[in-house]
């Protein structure tokens, strides 16, 4: 089960086109996957002939929790509706990228968008490129650099019928939604957040997805949950992964172990975990001479300057 769950945590999703033998290996071990997922994390598990995933949805969402290799707003706007476009696709049905560039052109918002500017050609291209590689399509002949030449460039595309499975599905029509928060919100909305299984949930979440667990005047119950029920949830959670949970005052923090391989870790072995710890390493030694005091909250306040 152990490799299983931390393959199906660290991956958006397996899919049987490109892994056969994970894929058959993780629909063999759900009964226990499926099993900690619900009761601990309240994740559904989606499993059918293409594809085996964890919705992974984060109790709190984080800046670092986007695509990594976008860098603007307009390209999960293109990426929204590339799938728009995809969902009248049957699977393995092809498509020219010509035709996605008119569907967005008629479809998107204020209109906004022309295909002789590099900028949006590249933003795309790059929206495209995420697409296969995360097996949304598939590339059939032609390349998309001739489209970041030219707007007449072409390339022949497969729909792989996985589309229809990106987005997370919502228990209410989202159309009413205004801001943010109703998202969040969204998962517990016909139940009491005090309840002990929406905390325990909560902080699971908190704990497997997301860098540490800090307190703050909306997590005051979440930490009560770790002061009664820490020792519980850290032998549930060593006894799958390799990790020892730390639970401070105003913190707490999962540590992998080198066994354990679930999605990235610090410090890495590059140059910018060098660069923090570095300067974690001074701050600590003014800490310790008294010269910066952490404020009540276990914070420190150091100026720009």
């Amino acid at each position: 089960m152990t490799n299983v769950l931390e393959t199906l945590l660290e991956k958006r999703w397996i899919l049987k086109s490109s892994d056969k033998a994970l894929y058959y290996q993780c629909r063999d071990s759900l009964g226990e996957v499926r099993r900690f997922a619900v009761e601990k994390m309240g994740c559904q598990i989606v499993e059918n002939s293409l594809l085996v995933k964890i919705e992974k949805i984060p109790a709190k969402p984080e800046n670092y929790m986007g695509i990594g290799c976008f860098d603007s707003v307009m390209e999960y706007v293109l990426l929204c509706m590339m799938l728009m476009f995809l969902e009248d696709k049957e699977p393995e049905e092809q498509f020219i990228l010509s035709q996605l560039t008119e569907y967005i052109a008629s479809n998107i918002p204020d209109g906004n968008i022309d295909w002789t500017l590099y900028t949006q050609r590249r933003q795309l291209v790059k929206v495209l490129r995420y697409a296969a590689k995360t097996g949304l399509i598939r590339i059939t002949d032609g390349s998309d650099d001739m489209f970041m030449d030219t707007v007449l460039g072409e390339v022949l595309y497969e729909n792989t019928g996985t589309s229809k499975y990106f987005m997370r599905n919502f228990s209410k029509d989202i159309m009413a939604y205004t801001k943010p928060q109703d998202f969040e919100e969204s998962d517990w909305f016909e139940m009491n957040e005090d309840r002990g299984i929406v905390r325990r949930h909560r902080v699971y979440k908190r704990l497997l997805f997301s860098l540490g667990m800090y307190r703050e005047e909306e997590t005051d119950e979440d930490f009560e949950y770790l002061k009664y029920y820490g020792r519980r949830l850290e032998d549930d959670l060593e006894k799958i992964f390799d990790c020892q949970l730390h639970i401070h005052r105003t913190s707490a923090y999962l540590i992998l172990g080198d066994g354990c391989k679930m999605g990235r870790e610090f410090p890495a072995n590059n140059m910018m975990s060098d660069m923090l710890l570095l300067c974690a390493g001074l701050i600590r030694e003014q800490v310790d001479k008294g010269k910066i005091v952490p404020l009540a909250d276990e914070t420190i306040r150091i100026s720009e300057v």
